[in-house]
């Protein structure tokens, strides 16, 4: 995505990818710049993804089998459009918000039900995505169930380059970390809330940033909470495991989720974990036994939920036992799967039509 040169997109244009082939993994990534016009974008959006993803394939003749989208929309519905002119399967993943949001959105659903429609193979994260797809009638032979993985390599238990300044801002206080964008979706104002009801020996470090954290200041400063709260701003990905190993637990307040990733890489890390039961907490934390639940946008229960998960013992070994199972090779594995699938079945059609 290029944004344009305003202070409001100054961070993300730091962060935006440069255009053209990236070597830094395998196999190599081609990046084709989208410009972001927020008045224009439902309008001119798609449109514009899609010349520009076609005339990038075309230009420099990528050759591929099959076409894998993340997110029923933009992304999504520009796949299946490619995936129909370069006569190639069409796997999509859907996240969230692009079933949970976007559906009921009017400028959205048309494109957003698309895709699902047109998709050879669905990958839903957890079992509320599945039922939300067979709600919308999508048939259940191609929704396949493979949830978020993690990178346990990157996330295990160790020792915290950041642990040090946590200790001396919080001397003896029980840690929670809140890893999230500051968007009302992520409830953290009904964190805040709930700290306001705990004792004082329990601190939260929020990690992420967005256009809600200057109303959350305003918010823990309203509840006399700011002491107990540290803003640590956003972080880069590869920061995230020093935060859950200078943390106690991790606390997941969100309104909707997908996964959220960041749950498994707290266990994977054996970290204890208190969430709303949104996503794929109620199947991972119900299974393993990792955490507790609570119900979404109560601050009480929350609060509830917080105090008595800092009052059990935790095993860590058995949290990252639990979390091996997610390991990304693992995943990847049962998403090779699904590719075999589609291509022999799209093979197989075309030998059909020939005879």
């Amino acid at each position: 995505m290029r944004y344009l040169a305003l202070p409001r997109y100054q961070r993300l244009r730091k962060l935006q990818a440069q255009p053209g082939w990236q070597y830094e993994n395998a196999p190599p990534v081609y990046r084709a710049p989208i410009h972001h016009l927020p008045l224009l974008v439902e309008t001119y959006a798609c449109r514009e993804f899609l010349a520009r993803a076609r005339r990038a394939i075309q230009t420099e003749q990528v050759a591929f089998d099959l076409v894998h989208a993340h997110w029923a929309y933009r992304s999504g519905y520009v796949a299946a459009r490619l995936a129909q002119i370069f006569r190639k399967p069409f796997v999509l993943t859907v996240q969230g918000s692009d079933l949970s949001a976007w559906l009921r959105e009017r400028r959205k659903r048309a494109r957003v039900r698309k895709a699902l429609q047109m998709a050879d193979a669905i990958i839903a994260l957890n079992n509320s995505q599945r039922e939300a797809l067979c709600n919308e009638d999508i048939s259940s032979d191609k929704i396949y169930l493979i949830p978020q993985g993690v990178d346990t390599k990157r996330f295990t238990p160790g020792v915290s380059p950041v642990q040090p300044e946590l200790t001396r801002r919080f001397a003896g206080a029980f840690i929670y970390l809140c890893v999230a964008n500051h968007y009302p979706v992520k409830g953290i104002d009904v964190l805040l809330q709930a700290l306001q009801q705990m004792d004082k020996n329990i601190a939260v470090v929020l990690v992420g940033s967005g256009p809600q954290t200057a109303e959350l200041e305003k918010l823990a400063h309203a509840l006399c909470v700011e002491e107990r709260i540290h803003f640590a701003g956003a972080q880069s990905p590869e920061t995230i495991p020093h935060w859950l190993n200078a943390c106690d637990a991790l606390v997941i307040p969100s309104r909707q989720e997908g996964g959220p990733a960041v749950l498994l890489e707290a266990l994977a890390c054996g970290k204890p974990v208190v969430a709303t039961r949104v996503g794929m907490a109620p199947e991972v934390l119900g299974a393993c036994h990792g955490g507790l639940l609570v119900p979404v946008d109560s601050s009480e229960a929350l609060a509830h939920g917080m105090q008595k998960l800092r009052e059990q013992a935790w095993n860590p070994q058995r949290l990252r036992e639990y979390a091996l199972q997610y390991d990304w090779r693992e995943i990847a594995q049962r998403v090779e799967e699904v590719y075999r699938k589609v291509h022999d079945d799209e093979s197989s059609s075309y030998e059909v039509q020939a005879d």
